[in-house]
């Protein structure tokens, strides 16, 4: 019928939309996350974007670096847990000052905003607009610098940067037990049991939809690709809003690697335990980093 035609092109639109940020996110991400770069990458992409684009960068990191041990640089994986670490500093740096120095205080209107309070002007016996400046500890001076002009992270940004520093802090992790565990290959159960994301080039791209169907998304943009364990699929690009990402913990890379496989198996899964254990975000969060729509029933 004309209306089940209309919103089926209405799903193939945002299916194309989110993969077209993801991509635009992919291709803009700086090498290194500097607190200019990081706010204004972080301002021109939705979290969704940023954080798959995350993913897929960590991701290909730990492949080039598995591929430069493999070549003899038995230091590679150190330089990428080196690199990590950074990275997240710069992203810890820039939720505990608040602003960035680096930035102009007029830096548009998509930009930071510059925050004014109302301060007693004595010679007009008045009130007058001053740039105002958070106080801030004897550390976070230093690392702020001396500028007079400063731009106030907005809401927006922050979540962002948040939702980013916490998946990052997850990659850190990782690394480390890479690291920690002498992994030299790929195929190490510790990395090959991690969701990971790849982005591959292709000529014509095929999204399908939940309800098997497909809608042929025509460009040359290529696809996202989730990984994990022997499960691969391609990514749904269900649009997710907001920023929330779930705190991955051990028992959390356990559930997605069992309920992956089950899906890989064409079998179903079901979580177990007690109440407010997290058994319902933790199926929230895995359908959101495969990009498919998912409902759940809970039930006792």
């Amino acid at each position: 019928s004309p209306v089940e035609e209309w919103m089926s092109a209405l799903l193939a639109a945002s299916q194309e939309a989110v993969r077209a940020q993801m991509r635009s996110a992919l291709a803009s991400r700086p090498s290194t996350l500097l607190p200019t770069s990081l706010e204004r990458w972080a301002g021109e992409h939705s979290a969704q974007a940023l954080l798959a684009a995350s993913a897929a960068w960590r991701s290909a990191q730990v492949g080039l670096a598995f591929e430069r041990i493999a070549a003899g640089d038995q230091t590679a994986l150190h330089c990428t847990l080196e690199a990590a670490s950074a990275e997240l500093d710069a992203l810890c740096d820039a939720l505990a000052i608040g602003f960035s120095p680096h930035l102009p205080a007029d830096s548009g209107a998509n930009g930071p905003k510059q925050v004014s309070r109302p301060v007693a002007d004595e010679s007009s016996g008045g009130l007058a607009e001053r740039p105002g400046r958070r106080r801030l500890s004897f550390a976070r001076r230093a690392l702020a610098g001396n500028s007079a002009a400063r731009a106030v992270l907005d809401r927006r940004s922050r979540a962002k940067i948040r939702a980013l520093t916490c998946a990052s802090l997850h990659g850190r992790d990782v690394l480390s037990r890479l690291v920690g565990e002498g992994c030299t290959s790929a195929t190490a159960f510790t990395w090959a049991s991690q969701l990971r994301c790849r982005w591959e080039e292709e000529a014509e791209v095929e999204s399908r939809s939940l309800r098997g169907r497909a809608a042929d998304l025509k460009g040359d943009g290529g696809n996202l690709h989730v990984t994990i364990g022997e499960y691969n699929r391609r990514h749904g690009y269900e649009y997710a809003s907001g920023g929330e990402v779930l705190v991955v913990t051990p028992l959390t890379e356990r559930s997605y690697l069992s309920l992956a496989r089950a899906a890989h198996l064409s079998m179903g899964g079901a979580a177990s335990g007690p109440a407010a254990s997290g058994k319902t975000e933790t199926v929230r969060a895995l359908a959101r980093e495969v990009g498919v729509w998912a409902v759940l029933f809970c039930s006792r």
